[in-house]
């Protein structure tokens, strides 16, 4: 992961984004969504601290695959092995979260970085608002296979350019990316799926306790 991004290419951007100064007015359109919702960009220097320290957090997953929430689900399931005594189970949770980590690039990071970057028309400039951000993290999403669209976003092409990554190597990564994220989700389930005795229905699963997630 780190031979694609490089940590010091992660903590020269962290960098650059703190030198910017606090300021949430002039706000320039950059596209409409799907449902025919304003996006807006800040002018170069111009970005509130709040969503600087968002996209600063969203910077540093990207020296790793993991985000929190992956990270707190498979420690949960490691507690929960151990709790039951069974090391095994609990070894391949983690051998399992290390290997995911160390074979693709974090695309979602990405995603939430330009995330930050737009304010839609709907939220408050100086805030982050948790639901917006992932109405429009799931837009972006949507869109990243639309090479008229998403590749052509002036945010993306900067941050491409940052890091050195082309259109192509983009959609590949993408595409590596769900793929491994799905494989390790269906290796821990398969860990989980047979972690406790199957008659000891009060105690679910984590993957069933958290489907809703």
């Amino acid at each position: 992961m780190l031979r694609i991004i490089g940590r010091k290419n992660v903590l020269d951007y962290t960098n650059e984004l703190l030198t910017r100064p606090e300021n949430g007015n002039n706000l320039e359109l950059a596209f409409l969504d799907d449902k025919g919702r304003a996006y807006y960009r800040y002018p170069d220097g111009l970005m509130p601290v709040i969503r600087m320290g968002a996209i600063q957090t969203y910077t540093s997953y990207l020296a790793v695959a993991l985000t929190p929430d992956l990270i707190d689900k498979a420690f949960e399931d490691v507690k929960a092995h151990l709790a039951h005594g069974d090391t095994l189970k609990a070894g391949a949770v983690l051998t399992s979260l290390q290997e995911f980590q160390r074979s693709c690039v974090n695309i979602d990071a990405f995603l939430n970085i330009l995330a930050a970057k737009y304010v839609r028309e709907d939220e408050d400039p100086s805030a982050q608002d948790a639901r917006v951000h992932q109405e429009k993290l799931e837009f972006l999403e949507s869109k990243i296979n639309d090479t008229s669209f998403f590749f052509k976003l002036s945010e993306w092409r900067a941050l491409s350019k940052r890091f050195e990554i082309s259109t192509k190597d983009a959609e590949t990564l993408h595409k590596d990316y769900r793929n491994k994220k799905k494989m390790f989700e269906n290796t821990i389930g398969a860990i989980n799926g047979t972690r406790f005795d199957k008659k000891s229905e009060a105690t679910p699963t984590h993957s069933e306790s958290s489907s809703d997630t």
